[in-house]
């Protein structure tokens, strides 16, 4: 996998649905213990770290880069 790989996450109901493409999240990302998704990167002399939550519609980023 390169580095920057990225896990599609789709969305389907239960019963008979269809599912919809919600967003990604880097396949380097690790699940932390309240359901969100952690990732750190570095580039240089930088390090960056996401954090995002898959919710219902879409992956929000709680935490940008930084």
């Amino acid at each position: 996998m390169g580095l920057n790989a990225q896990v599609m996450i789709f969305s389907a109901v239960a019963k008979g649905g269809k599912a919809t493409y919600i967003g990604d999240i880097p396949a380097s990302a690790s699940e932390l213990e309240d359901g969100t998704y952690k990732d750190i990167q570095q580039s240089g002399d930088s390090i960056y770290e996401n954090v995002y939550r898959i919710e219902s519609t879409k992956v929000v980023t709680l935490i940008p880069g930084k």
